[in-house]
């Protein structure tokens, strides 16, 4: 099954919220699940609303469920969601405990992070992975056709702090308040699946924008 990034709780939480759903909607049609920006629903599963997006697409690309329709409104997005069979098996898949594995090292030497010059090397492939040698250690998954992956290719385009203006060109305008939350998104996964600090990978600079921080340098995979 595909690998996603994120906790136990916040899936369970998404799950949990659609299995709800199901129990209430008419029979034969689609449920209509509710994101909002700063409503309710926003309080009551506890998660930032570009990551409970991400987590309805990527439940939709494990085959649990299918995107029929998508409403965005000013601060809420309203899927409407057809429950595949699949869904059952996937969530009991995604429900079951995990394991990480232990780091290792040479004796009496803690892991380091591989640098040049002192600035350490991150890779993007074009799917979305971000990583960090050793790979199979330090991989971050912003997924191929997510805001995440947009917002890091961007800045790793250009060396200058760039505009929120400009970053939200390619995210459909997006607003800078729904950039910033992809933003600590994506600092909190550089920090748990990278082992790098967040913001000090992306910065930011009120009045300029983000840029990729001085101590790392991403390097753009062909393939």
């Amino acid at each position: 099954m595909t690998k996603i990034n994120y906790s136990k709780k916040e899936i369970f939480t998404v799950l949990t919220f659609i299995q709800n759903l199901l129990k209430t909607a008419p029979a034969n049609q689609p449920l209509k699940y509710s994101v909002s920006f700063f409503g309710k629903n926003s309080h009551q599963t506890k998660i930032i609303p570009a990551l409970e997006n991400e987590i309805l697409c990527d439940l939709e690309r494990l085959g649990a469920l299918k995107i029929v329709a998508k409403e965005q409104l000013a601060n809420e997005t309203i899927y409407d969601l057809k429950i595949l069979p699949k869904f059952k098996d996937v969530s009991a898949e995604l429900k079951k405990p995990t394991t990480t594995p232990a780091k290792t090292a040479p004796e009496n030497q803690s892991p380091k992070t591989p640098t040049t010059d002192g600035i350490t090397i991150i890779h993007l492939e074009p799917s979305g992975n971000l990583w960090r040698e050793p790979k199979t250690q330090y991989c971050y998954r912003l997924g191929e056709d997510t805001d995440r992956h947009l917002i890091v290719r961007c800045l790793a385009e250009n060396n200058n702090y760039q505009q929120v203006s400009m970053i939200s060109r390619p995210l459909k305008r997006k607003s800078a308040n729904a950039i910033a939350a992809e933003v600590t998104i994506i600092r909190n996964g550089v920090k748990k699946y990278l082992d790098i600090n967040g913001s000090t990978f992306l910065e930011a600079k009120k009045g300029s924008g983000y840029k990729i921080g001085p101590t790392c340098k991403i390097q753009l995979d062909l393939e």
